[in-house]
């Protein structure tokens, strides 16, 4: 499927552009559903010139939701001069918005995507590919760009592929990207699926 779409935001797009024009030092968190699966299938580590790459960080233990705001934080605290580029769901990121005040005042270059469809993203798909119940994964629809103005932290929303160009990439500040991504494109989740004997055939 074409990930550059003038139109609308593909998930993939935001991380193969990210991960094309962000620092070498870049150090990346994906959350746990969505985020890491397309992360995982998406981004690029490829060593530079000066062979450096840049570090993927995933929540492979329990999982959870959030783990990647908390988990950036930390990073950020204990190497400020890094770049960091942190994703996650809307979903996850509702649990975690209480982190708002101390991400304010992070005097580092931390790049905060929130993956804007308002739904369980993986969920849903999974319960689609299952053929299961549909149930749990209505979000409702948060305008994150006004949480993040309201917390005084910079802000961008992206709706298109060409605002990916927008994104100031070289901040010595936070800032929050409100990316509303298509709910309806499925996440490369089908081997999971398969290997959990979930599949619907």
């Amino acid at each position: 499927k074409e990930f550059y779409n003038a139109k609308s935001i593909n998930t993939s797009t935001l991380y193969k552009y990210m991960s094309l024009n962000l620092k070498e030092n870049t150090h990346a968190f994906f959350d746990s559903g969505n985020s890491f699966l397309f992360g995982l299938n998406s981004w690029n580590v490829k060593k530079s010139k000066n062979n450096q790459l840049k570090t993927l960080h995933i929540g492979m233990g329990q999982a959870t939701m959030n783990w990647a705001i908390h988990n950036v934080i930390g990073a950020v605290l204990s190497n400020p001069e890094k770049t960091f580029f942190c994703v996650t769901g809307d979903g996850s990121f509702n649990m975690g918005s209480n982190e708002l005040n101390t991400i304010k005042n992070l005097k580092s270059n931390v790049i905060i995507a929130i993956l804007n469809d308002s739904v369980m993203g993986m969920a849903m798909h999974g319960q689609r590919i299952a053929n299961a119940e549909k149930t749990g994964i209505q979000n409702g629809f948060t305008d994150f760009s006004l949480i993040a103005k309201a917390s005084g932290i910079k802000t961008l929303v992206i709706k298109e592929r060409r605002d990916l160009n927008k994104i100031p990439l070289n901040l010595k500040e936070p800032i929050i990207l409100d990316v509303r991504i298509d709910k309806e494109l499925s996440p490369p989740i089908m081997d999971r699926m398969e290997a959990l004997g979930t599949a619907n055939e």
